[in-house]
C-alpha cells in the first residue's frame, strides 16, 4: 500500500509539472490553456512559434558565416597592411646592404658609405653603389632631371678623391 501511495504521489507530481509547463506555453485563463474551444488557435501559436525558431537558427548562421567572412578579410587585410609596413620600413632604411669595395678608412656599401675609424656612417640616399674595375662609384636611381653627383675614389692610391658632377642639362658646363 505504501508503494500505491508512492505511485500514486509521483504521478500527481509529474501531472502538476505538465500543467505548470502547459500553463506557461499558452498564457491566459485555464480554458485558453486547456479547453478543446482553442485547440485550433494553440496550434497555430505553436507553429508560428517553430517558424520563428527557424528563422531565428537561419539568421543565428547567417550572422556566424557573415562573422567568419569578415574575419578572413580582415586577417587578409591585416597581412597586406603588414607587408607593406614591412616593405616602407625597408625603403626607409634599406641598412648598409652588401660591402661593394675598400679604400683605406672607407668601406662602401650597397646603400651606405662607412667611414672609420669615426665609425660614421652615410647612406646614399637613393644611389646604388657599384665597382668598377677598382673604382668605387655609384649611379644614381632617381629620375634624370634631379642633379646627380657621384665620388670616385681609386683604390689603391692616395691622390684625392676625383669628383664629377652630371646633370642633365649641359647648361652650367
Amino acid at each position: 500500500m505504501v508503494e500505491a501511495v508512492r505511485v500514486l504521489l509521483l504521478l500527481m507530481v509529474g501531472a502538476g509539472i505538465w500543467a505548470a509547463w502547459r500553463r506557461s506555453l499558452f498564457p491566459g485563463t485555464w480554458a485558453h490553456t486547456f479547453h478543446t474551444a482553442y485547440a485550433e488557435e494553440r496550434a497555430l501559436l505553436t507553429q508560428a512559434r517553430s517558424e520563428l525558431r527557424a528563422v531565428d537558427k537561419d539568421q543565428r548562421r547567417a550572422y556566424s558565416e557573415a562573422d567568419a567572412k569578415v574575419g578572413s578579410v580582415r586577417g587578409e587585410y591585416e597581412q597586406r597592411v603588414g607587408k607593406l609596413k614591412r616593405e616602407v620600413a625597408l625603403l626607409e632604411d634599406p641598412g648598409r646592404g652588401t660591402e661593394r669595395g675598400r679604400l683605406g678608412g672607407l668601406v662602401l656599401y650597397e646603400h651606405a658609405v662607412l667611414i672609420f675609424p669615426e665609425g660614421r656612417q652615410l647612406p646614399l640616399a637613393g644611389l646604388q653603389a657599384r665597382v668598377v674595375s677598382g673604382i668605387c662609384g655609384c649611379t644614381s636611381t632617381r629620375p634624370t632631371t634631379a642633379p646627380n653627383w657621384c665620388g670616385f675614389l681609386t683604390a689603391g692610391t692616395r691622390q684625392q678623391p676625383r669628383t664629377r658632377l652630371s646633370r642633365s642639362s649641359t647648361k652650367d658646363r
